[in-house]
């Protein structure tokens, strides 16, 4: 029965410490927070701060961890094009739920393993259903590929920029847009 409540003591403590390096940097860089300044703002002193990481890097990589995992979750089961509209939604909504989670990944140039999972689907997606669509035309590979990074690098960017300037649409507006943004007719 101690191992639950461990659990949840160290899940706890993960979390003031995440919440407070999140804090911090959204008014520092992540060079100027130290470990004793971040142990302050979440209220851990520093032994139990090395108990579980050992710098404030080693703590914003678990959190971009964390984050991935749940993108992948999300992204996981796609398979149709029908499950593309209904993915592009819960991305959006994903992206709008951890705001300053995604943009202080993004300022710090730590988010590559969100970009990662989202430009793995993005590209498996778009390579399978852009062989049976008018993009054949580009039919080799190597162009497929290069179509579907472009729509991953834009895609990601319309998500950048709206979290970031919280501009006033909602998820299933961006979501269409990103989703006409990639679909078929533009090329024709």
């Amino acid at each position: 029965m101690m191992a639950p409540k461990e659990n949840q003591r160290i899940a706890l403590t993960k979390k003031l410490l995440q919440e407070g390096l999140l804090r911090l940097l959204a008014v520092k860089t992540l060079d100027n927070i130290s470990v004793t300044e971040l142990c302050k703002e979440s209220g851990i002193n520093r032994a139990t701060f090395y108990n579980h990481y050992s710098s404030p890097q080693d703590l914003l990589n678990d959190i971009e961890n964390r984050l991935a995992t749940q993108l992948q979750q999300i992204i996981i089961n796609m398979k149709t094009a029908e499950d593309a509209t209904n993915l592009m939604g819960r991305v959006c909504e994903f992206f709008k739920d951890n705001a300053p989670t995604v943009l202080a990944l993004n300022r710090c140039h730590a988010d590559g393993k969100i970009t990662r999972a989202l430009y793995d689907v993005n590209l498996s997606f778009q390579t399978t259903h852009l062989n049976n669509s008018a993009y054949a035309k580009y039919a080799t590979q190597d162009r497929l590929h290069l179509i579907a990074v472009f729509f991953y690098t834009g895609c990601y960017n319309i998500l950048l920029e709206w979290i970031s300037k919280d501009l006033p649409m909602s998820t299933e507006e961006v979501a269409a847009l990103m989703l006409h943004l990639a679909s078929e007719n533009l090329l024709d």
